[in-house]
């Protein structure tokens, strides 16, 4: 039979692994969410960037390169408003923890 010591000796292993393989799986997790960060704040970018242009010019920069009410013209609107509420979730969060 396995002598307490080395049952004691695994089972400290296996928190140790256990340990570390979280601290990975955050930071993955914070990686991939900083990404997706960028990607929203992007959207957002030319969003804004696009109602400048209507507000100043009378200028649709979307609907000029992708034609007006077409698939991806909806689409980017689409992204663009999708981001904004992500935006709008992340002003909420405390984003220092």
């Amino acid at each position: 039979p396995l002598s307490d010591k080395i049952i004691l000796y695994y089972f400290f292993n296996m928190m140790n692994i256990l340990y570390f393989f979280g601290k990975y799986i955050k930071e993955k997790k914070e990686e991939n969410m900083n990404i997706l960060l960028k990607i929203t704040l992007v959207l957002c970018i030319i969003g804004g960037i696009n109602w400048g242009l209507i507000g100043l010019f009378d200028f649709n920069l979307v609907e000029a390169i992708f034609q007006e009410d077409s698939f991806l013209t909806n689409l980017i609107y689409i992204l663009v408003g999708i981001s904004a509420i992500i935006d709008l979730y992340v002003l909420t969060k405390d984003l220092d923890r």
